[in-house]
């Protein structure tokens, strides 16, 4: 009837108003936590003071060759710059003469000169059968476990790729925390389409 459909739109407005009302209100409350922030922020790390009783959860975006960090702050994305000021780290690991570990740029410049102990394609052999593994275009050594899974051979010791891929994640930890001033313990992190559930199991 007329008076049902009336009572309906009447309903339906309130609601809205209703709606809009906890909107601004909840939109001013926003506004004026990030003045506050930003008044009492101290010269420093950026986001330091005005997220200090939050805990900070960043996002890592991994590719087949290169890794990118971020974290969200006031509702935008910032990216997380590396030890070295870039936006992305290469996938690389190395292990130096004088048994220092070298992750990303650092490691990709003396891939060259290190082949044998400078390890890329890390994700390709992420929970890969050793039988299936091209051995090719792998200058550095690799073995099989006693279950037929690839190993990556350094210096003597045999280490699983997810092993030198978490060097990677630990940079990536000292970075985000050198940028936000605060420690960070939880990281969201999305992987290549086509792996497969045990190569996201090997990095979980």
């Amino acid at each position: 009837s007329f008076s049902q459909k009336l009572m309906a739109e009447v309903t339906s407005a309130r609601v809205c108003l209703l709606n809009s009302e906890k909107k601004a209100a909840y939109d001013a409350e926003l506004r004026g936590h990030s003045e506050t922030a930003q008044e009492n922020a101290p010269v420093g790390p950026p986001f330091a003071d005005a997220y200090q009783k939050h805990e900070m959860i960043i996002g890592i975006d991994l590719g087949m060759t290169k890794l990118t960090a971020s974290v969200r702050v006031n509702g935008q994305m910032q990216i997380i710059p590396n030890q070295q000021g870039n936006r992305t780290t290469p996938l690389v690991v190395a292990y130096t003469d004088n048994k220092e570990i070298l992750v990303g740029e650092p490691a990709l410049r003396q891939a060259v000169m290190n082949p044998t102990r400078s390890v890329f394609d890390i994700l390709r052999l992420l929970g890969q059968s050793y039988e299936t593994v091209s051995k090719k275009f792998t200058p550095y050594a690799i073995c099989a476990d006693d279950r037929g899974t690839v190993k990556i051979i350094l210096d003597g010791h045999e280490y699983y790729p997810h092993q030198l891929l978490a060097h990677l994640f630990e940079s990536v930890k000292t970075s985000a925390e050198a940028y936000l001033g605060k420690q960070v313990t939880k990281a969201v992190l999305t992987v290549p389409t086509l792996f497969s559930t045990l190569q996201r199991f090997c990095i979980t």
